[in-house]
């Protein structure tokens, strides 16, 4: 088995399982005791190849030698033939269209799992934030809510100053050589400010979910599956955009505009529930 990659069976190799490649090829020119199966690649059934099983190929087409013989059922369901393009892979009668639509695939297939692997990540550390600290995720919930712009526009500035801040803060602690002690500081500086961004992140998604969870007539008041539908749904159109780029390159252009959706409005999420814990601060000062 292989992801992103395809494989090759020779004539003198023997396999006694299956074989499964996703995201590439599968060459077979040698005996298979059991499967071959192949999603978003093309599959080559050589002269030598005996199949156990069955062959499924699933986004890519199928040649077979006359003198390949596959002793199950022989499924094939794609998108055709992409020939836009003239050329050939690896030798074989594959055109460059399919090539390109092969890597691309396993492109979208990792970033789609990625995306789905930081989604769970990021409902969990959310979760953890309101088991922890509830009361104060929700006041900066609402003070997020009550004025996005405000506090988008402050979240903007921290992230702009920051840096520079901090490099003067390291400069003056180095002169003063009193400070350098301090310098240990730094590390925990980085780390509050981190626990910041997470805060408030998880109090705009929570507003998100409950907007979303109203819209679809949800009268789930869990504020743990709250949060987590309001991270969805801000992630919802990368997410999108990982499904549809499993289509091939046709719908790449689909593709990156749901990803540059996607960015902004997760880079204003995180900027908004910056802002909106420094407002909450000086608000109480």
């Amino acid at each position: 088995m292989r992801i992103g990659g395809g494989v090759d069976v020779t004539a003198s190799d023997a396999v006694t399982g299956d074989v499964v490649a996703i995201g590439g090829d599968a060459n077979i020119d040698g005996p298979v005791a059991g499967d071959v199966v192949c999603v978003a690649g093309n599959t080559q059934l050589g002269p030598n190849a005996v199949v156990g099983g069955d062959v499924t190929v699933v986004g890519g087409t199928l040649k077979r030698d006359p003198a390949a013989r596959v002793a199950g059922s022989v499924n094939e369901i794609g998108w055709g033939d992409l020939r836009f393009l003239p050329g050939s892979m690896r030798g074989h009668d594959v055109p460059a269209a399919a090539s390109i639509f092969n890597r691309s695939s396993g492109r979208s297939l990792f970033a789609l799992i990625s995306t789905v692997v930081r989604l769970g990540v990021l409902c969990l550390l959310a979760s953890l934030v309101f088991l922890f600290g509830r009361d104060y995720v929700e006041r900066v919930g609402v003070r997020a809510a009550s004025e996005p712009l405000k506090a988008g526009l402050v979240g903007l500035l921290i992230q702009l100053l920051f840096v520079p801040v901090l490099v003067v803060t390291i400069i003056v602690m180095v002169i003063t050589i009193i400070g350098i002690p301090l310098l240990v500081l730094i590390p925990f500086a980085l780390l509050a400010l981190a626990v910041m961004w997470l805060v408030g992140f998880a109090a705009v998604a929570q507003d998100v979910g409950r907007f979303v969870a109203g819209r679809l007539g949800w009268q789930e008041q869990n504020p743990y599956l709250v949060v987590a539908l309001g991270v969805v749904a801000v992630l919802s159109p990368v997410l999108i955009a990982g499904l549809i780029g499993l289509g091939g390159t046709l719908l790449v252009p689909i593709t990156w505009a749901l990803l540059l959706l996607g960015f902004f409005v997760e880079y204003i999420a995180w900027t908004v529930g910056l802002g909106a814990i420094a407002l909450l601060r000086f608000e109480r000062r």
